[in-house]
């Protein structure tokens, strides 16, 4: 017990405020009651202005996708900001977020109207899967991390398996590339209260990898 309570100190100290969490979730309501949504027709616009690529993350094309995302915003978001700081949250999510697009558009052969947080909120998923990779032994509450983990596989798996729109109008690419991004960004910018070999050598994988989609999906 003495032992989790001085990990819960080492953890929380300093907190931090989830700011950057709050700001994605202000700004998600202010872009979609104000009706300044912002979309991206696939296969792209070569004239498409770079920040869109940007405020599709912030957009929603009715009030149940908008709801949904807050709420993964919220889930995963908060505790992940709290515990390893505003600027791991800031390069989780906009990383996986806009990663997220650039892989639908390269990848996604329809021609289909894309926007979502959805990516970025996959991008905070992949991040807890870091934390506990990197600070299983160290970490407390673990188990309340990986059972947000559990609760978003077992939604996604039950979406797939009975919900015949989910599967044709989600964005799969951007989901699964958000999450990914989420590990590999994960593995770079999270706090690691002991630093491994091995875990040195997760962090170059994650360097390597979340560079070559970003590059791949950019060509």
């Amino acid at each position: 017990m003495d032992r989790f309570h001085r990990l819960i100190n080492i953890w929380c100290a300093p907190k931090h405020p989830p700011i950057h969490t709050c700001f994605i979730f202000i700004l998600c309501i202010v872009v979609f009651e104000t009706d300044s949504n912002v979309h991206l027709s696939i296969p792209l616009d070569p004239e498409e202005q770079f920040y869109n690529y940007f405020g599709t993350a912030v957009s929603h094309f009715s009030t149940s996708h908008l709801g949904a995302n807050l709420s993964g915003i919220i889930l995963f978001g908060t505790l992940l900001e709290i515990v390893h700081g505003t600027a791991a949250s800031i390069f989780v999510y906009w990383i996986s977020a806009v990663s997220g697009v650039l892989a639908e558009a390269k990848w996604n052969t329809g021609n289909v109207r894309y926007t979502g947080a959805s990516s970025g909120v996959y991008g905070f998923v992949g991040a807890y899967l870091s934390h506990i990779l990197l600070n299983w032994t160290e970490a407390p509450l673990r188990c309340l991390w990986v059972g947000f983990l559990l609760l978003q596989g077992i939604e996604v798996g039950v979406l797939l398996l009975y919900d015949e729109e989910y599967k044709q109008t989600i964005a799969h690419f951007s989901h699964l590339i958000g999450f990914v991004q989420g590990i590999c960004v994960g593995l770079i910018t999270l706090r690691n209260l002991r630093v491994l070999r091995c875990e040195i050598w997760l962090q170059c994988i994650g360097v390597v990898v979340s560079a070559t989609i970003i590059i791949v999906s950019i060509i």
